[in-house]
């Protein structure tokens, strides 16, 4: 029989313990994929990896009220930003660098900040693969 997911965690669920630890790994520009596999462990176990997955739709920011057929605020999306803004606490609380935290510092969620970590990473990463390969065919030699 398959397991269920864990249910789905409101903000209010957690506990200074869980902000504790939630992950202890300072990232540096030496660590990036280290510090993303811990990242991508953590964060489906308190059953967050929605918040950072740009497939997933954030809520809108109001709905309709089938009442007075007036636009409110979406409570759904009040309860996303809350959760939201928990991981990007966690994600800038992780980050050591100075130069890392002044390129994401304007972000406003925590998918933003993670895009913005993945793709300047893996840019540095894929620049230095041709520099890799030379060295390692260098070393064979």
């Amino acid at each position: 029989m398959a397991s269920s997911p864990p249910p789905r965690r409101s903000f209010r669920d957690f506990t200074l313990a869980d902000m504790i630890d939630f992950i202890d790994l300072q990232l540096d520009e030496t660590n990036y994929l280290y510090w993303r596999s811990k990242m991508e462990l953590d964060l489906p176990r308190h059953n967050m990896l929605q918040y950072i997955d740009p497939k997933v739709p954030i809520p809108p920011t109001e709905t309709l009220d089938c009442t007075t057929n007036k636009l409110i605020p979406n409570p759904k999306y009040e309860e996303w930003i809350k959760v939201d803004q928990y991981i990007l606490f966690q994600f800038i609380r992780t980050i050591s660098e100075p130069v890392i935290l002044s390129q994401i510092s304007g972000f406003k969620t925590s998918r933003e900040v993670w895009l913005h970590l993945e793709k300047s990473f893996f840019d540095q990463h894929s620049f230095r693969v041709p520099e890799l390969q030379h060295q390692l065919l260098t070393l064979r030699k």
